[in-house]
Order: C-alpha cells, then sequence, then structure tokens
C-alpha cells in the first residue's frame, strides 16, 4: 500500500495543522489488486492534537487503485505544548490477498498556538 501526502508539509516532510483548525491531507492505494474487500484502518492518531475524516477505508478488487482521501484536522487545547508530531499508520487487515503485515506511514505535526507567560 502506498500513502501520498497531499497536504502542505514542512521541511522534514510532515503534514501541517494547526491548532487554529487548519487541515492537510493524503491519500491511501493498495498496490496490488486483491481477491476480496480489504480494509485499512489507521492508527496512531491523538486525538487531542488532530482529527481524522475517517479511520477506515475500504478497497474492493475494483477499486483498488483509486486513491482514497483522508483529512487531517488540527483541534486547539489550552496547553502550551509546543508542536507535536504524530506518525499515523495505515495497515491492512488480513484479506483479499493481503497478510496484515502491509502498512505505510505518514506524519502529521499540529503547531501549538498559545504562548507562555505570565498575565
Amino acid at each position: 500500500m502506498t500513502i501520498t501526502q497531499t497536504g502542505t508539509t514542512d521541511d522534514d516532510d510532515n503534514l501541517l495543522t494547526s491548532e487554529e483548525g487548519s487541515s492537510s491531507g493524503f491519500t491511501v492505494v493498495l498496490d496490488d489488486q486483491p481477491s476480496s474487500n480489504v480494509t485499512v484502518s489507521l492508527s496512531g492518531n491523538d486525538s487531542s492534537e488532530g482529527s481524522l475524516s475517517t479511520d477506515l477505508l475500504t478497497f474492493t478488487p475494483r477499486n483498488w487503485l483509486t486513491p482514497q482521501h483522508v483529512t487531517v484536522t488540527g483541534v486547539d487545547d489550552s496547553i502550551v505544548d509546543g508542536d507535536i508530531t504524530t506518525t499515523l499508520t495505515a495497515t491492512a487487515n488480513n484479506a483479499g490477498g493481503y497478510a496484515g503485515t502491509e502498512s505505510d506511514t505518514t506524519t502529521v505535526k499540529n503547531t501549538d498556538n498559545e504562548t507562555s507567560g505570565v498575565t
């Protein structure tokens, strides 16, 4: 399977979101045609820093090569915690000729919008 980043990235190739609610995205496709439906689950998301448009994709023997898009949107918190980078992993289930070890990753950096100080 292949993940392709479709959103804005930084110099380290992290997808960029922000606590102000900006979004970024990526697509997932299978590398080989399955013999039956294959589900791909997305894991590793820190829900306090980002939300995913979906965490489960389904590929069929007909649409296996059609990219499926996932949007990641930054989540605001009130903590001065700096920029947080999360690794998202897409893993195919054990079906359709995929052994459950087929996976790919992408990283997302959510930029912090709080500043430290005394008021």
